[in-house]
Formats: structure tokens, sequence, C-alpha cells
């Protein structure tokens, strides 16, 4: 025996530990196996230094440690396992048997119809048997074969119920593609409308109808053919409306180089700047894309520029008017400050005399002692009272409506 042989052993024993830890030795006592035999090599080797053979123990021991974790970890993921594939086949238990026993009671009476909750309920648990995980193997193919024995006696009854559906989903389908032929034909005839209610009205029902090819009691070949359909409807609706853009573009950009041409002979600035606020108002209710819009205003302002050169007195006489008006109403604005800071004036001087007088009858009442005084004073202070307060009002009107100027 020589040190090459227990270096070689070694190796094997990590490449049993390796294998063992990623799941691919076939027989884990091979491991073990391997771990006696090093272990008494490493007793009756005699040349073995003591310091290689404390770090072989330890190196094995480590090793022995790594496995027997790891196999802790793997029996309690086991035991975890067979909990969760317990509770899994405790849960089908609780949802199966109620509907294997509604089953039963539908199948026991005489000639019993169809019923698609209970067979949607069956395809649905044995879409629910095949897919739940974990779950015991015989577990799974016993509940698989139970619900499976159950639906086949649905096939006749199924069977007329698709008839039935099928029916339903065309009858369904064959009011929708009218509605959207009628949503069509009422566009058509509209086509020479210039605004775009037309059209607002017709993607407005679009909308709506598109809201009902989702309805579950159509099938999926009648849901295809009826979003082809509506898409189709659009496009075309589309089509129409560019078509529509693309006219009224056309018509509005000959009227406004009718009026360019025509500018030069236009005498009367009136005149010519009620054309243009015309010919602009037009462009402004008229239905066209954003870029063709933005074509036509980007030429009524070139043409703005020439009618501002070609009538520039006329515009300076416009421009001294509205000076002029401005002017006048800074002026009224003024005199009206003025009249009101006048007003106040007075008010404030009204007021001063009744405070004056208030505090004077005050001071008599305090120092008379005759009743009859002292309630005719007293009347007479109310009047005071009543006058400072319509007064403070007045001037309170006064401050509010100069802030409101302002």
């Amino acid at each position: 025996m020589s040190a090459e042989f227990i270096v070689k052993e070694f190796e094997e024993l990590k490449s049993l530990e390796s294998r063992l830890l990623s799941n691919t030795l076939e027989h884990k006592q091979d491991y073990w196996k391997k771990v006696t035999e090093f272990t008494n090599h490493l007793v009756k080797f005699p040349d073995l230094k003591t310091s290689d053979y404390e770090l072989y123990k330890a190196e094995l021991e480590a090793s022995i440690n790594r496995v027997k974790t790891y196999q802790a970890e793997r029996e309690r993921k086991y035991i975890a396992l067979k909990e969760q594939m317990n509770y899994n086949k405790s849960l089908l238990e609780k949802e199966v048997e109620p509907i294997a026993a509604r089953y039963s009671e539908h199948v026991s009476g005489e000639n019993p119809d169809f019923s698609l909750e209970l067979f949607t309920n069956l395809v649905r648990l044995q879409k629910r048997v095949k897919t739940l995980r974990p779950l015991d193997k015989e577990v799974r193919e016993q509940y698989e074969k139970k619900l499976e024995e159950m639906l086949s006696s649905f096939e006749e009854q199924k069977k007329a119920a698709r008839e039935a559906r099928v029916q339903e989903s065309e009858t369904l389908k064959e009011s929708l593609l009218q509605r959207i032929d009628v949503q069509t034909e009422a566009l058509k005839n509209s086509v020479s409308e210039k605004s775009q209610e037309a059209y607002d009205r017709f993607f407005q029902a679009m909308e709506a109808i598109k809201g009902e090819l989702s309805d579950e009691k159509l099938i999926k070949k009648h849901v295809d053919a009826l979003w082809k359909k509506w898409k189709k409807a659009k496009e075309d609706a589309k089509e129409l409306l560019s078509g529509v853009y693309t006219a009224n573009h056309d018509s509005l950009e000959q009227e406004v180089e009718a009026f360019a041409a025509r500018l030069a002979e236009i005498k009367n600035p009136k005149e010519a700047f009620n054309q243009y606020k015309q010919l602009q108002k037009k462009a402004i209710d008229m239905v066209m894309k954003r870029r063709q819009k933005d074509k036509i205003f980007k030429r009524f302002k070139s043409l703005w520029t020439e009618m501002q050169t070609q009538f520039e007195s006329y515009h300076q006489e416009i421009e001294k008017q509205k000076q002029y008006r401005e002017m006048q109403y800074q002026k009224e604005n003024e005199k009206k400050a003025q009249e009101k800071s006048r007003v106040a004036d007075d008010l404030k001087a009204q007021l001063a005399q009744h405070m004056e007088a208030k505090a004077k009858l005050q001071k008599e009442i305090k120092a008379s002692d005759r009743q009859t005084f002292i309630r005719k004073a007293q009347e007479v202070l109310d009047v005071q009272e009543n006058l400072i307060a319509e007064i403070t009002r007045k001037l309170a009107k006064l401050e509010k409506d100069g802030h409101h100027a302002g």
C-alpha cells in the first residue's frame, strides 16, 4: 500500500460525495462503503505521517458532515413533500366529492337534461387534477379515472348543448354584423357633411359594438369573423374620412388662393379684412387633418402680412383709434376714481361729525340725572349710531369697488 493509493482512494471518495450531493449517484451506500474502506486504509497504512493522517481524517469528517447535512435536508424536504401531497389530496377530496354527489343525484333522475354548470365543474376539476402539484401518482390516476367516467356520460348531452350554443352564437353574430352594416351605411350616406359629427357617431357606435364582441355566448369562429368585419368597417371609415379631409383641404386651399389672387384689386381695407375673417372662420370649422390645417393657417399668416403692408395706412388708423379708445377709457377710470375719492372724503367728514356728536351725547347722558333728557338723548344717539353704521357700510363698499377696479 503506497501514498499514491491513499490519494487515489480519497479522490474516489470525493467523487462519490460530489455525485451524491448532485443527486447523480445511483446507490447511496456506495459512498458509505467507500468511507468505511478509506477509514480502514488510514488506520492500517504504516508510513502515513501523523500530520497527513490528521488532515485526511479532518477532510473525511467534513465530507461525512456535508453528506449527513444533505441527507437531513433531503429527508426534511421529503417529509414536507409528503405533507403537501396529503394536503393536496384532502383539497381534491373536498372539491371532487360534492361535485360527484351532485353528479350521482343528477344521473339518477329520469332523462336528465344536460347540466352545463355540472359539466363545466367536472371539466374544471379534471384540469385541476392534471395540474395540481405535488400529488401522489396513484391518487392522481384514481381521480382522473373517476372524473373521466363521469364526463363520458355527458357526451350526447354535451353535443346537444354545443349545437344549441352554436345556434345562439350564430344569432348573436348575425345581429352584430347587421349593426355594423347599419353604421357603415349611415356613414356612407353622410359623406357630404363637412363636420365630423357623422364620423364621431360612427366611431362611438363601433366602440359600443366592440364591447359586445367579447360576449361569452359567442364561439371563437364567430368572434373571429366579427373582429374581421369590425376592423374592416373601421378601416373603410378611416379611409372615407381621409378622403373628406383631402377634399375639404383642396377646396379651401383653392378659395384661399383665389382670395390671394384678387387681394390686389380690393381697394377697401374693411372689405378685404372681412373676406379674410370669413375664410379664416370657415377654415376653423372645416374638418381636416392637423397638418393640412396647419398648412392652411400658415398661408393665412403670410396673407395677413401682405394685407398689413397693402393697407398700412388703414392699419395705422385702426391703431390710432385703438389708442384713442384706450386713452379715453383710462381718463374715464381716472375720473371715476377721483369721484370715488371725493365721495369717500365727504363720507369720512360726515363720519367724523357723527362720531363727535355720538361722543358728546354719551358724555351728556352720563352726566345728566333727568330721565326725560336721557330718554330723548338716547333716541338721538340711536339715530347717530345708525348713521355711523350706514356711512361705514358705504365706505367699505367704496373701498371694495376700488380694489375690484384696480
